[in-house]
């Protein structure tokens, strides 16, 4: 019988479960299918958060902060170098 969408979630987040505890892909991938095939993961699987919702004027102010802060760190951290290539004669 072939896995649903839930049985691959509860098997890959298993598996990253059993890495941090330290166990190598491979092994991890074993104990984690051996588990499933027993029915030791049923309901396993923690629950996710649910995504905030913003307003589009929220999240168009958003991104012009973003990229106003982008573009002052740019400013603070290079400095303005002048370009010899079409001033070289003339100084």
């Amino acid at each position: 019988m072939a896995r649903s969408k839930k049985d691959n979630e509860l098997i890959s987040y298993k598996v990253s479960k059993l890495q941090r505890e330290g166990f190598g892909l491979d092994q991890a991938r074993a104990i984690a299918f051996r588990m499933y095939r027993d029915g030791e993961l049923r309901g396993s699987v923690p629950a996710s958060k649910p995504k905030k919702k913003t307003t589009s004027g929220k999240r168009r102010v958003e991104s012009r902060t973003r990229r106003a802060s982008y573009r002052d760190t740019r400013r603070r951290t290079q400095p303005r170098t002048r370009r010899a290539s079409y001033r070289s004669g003339r100084r």
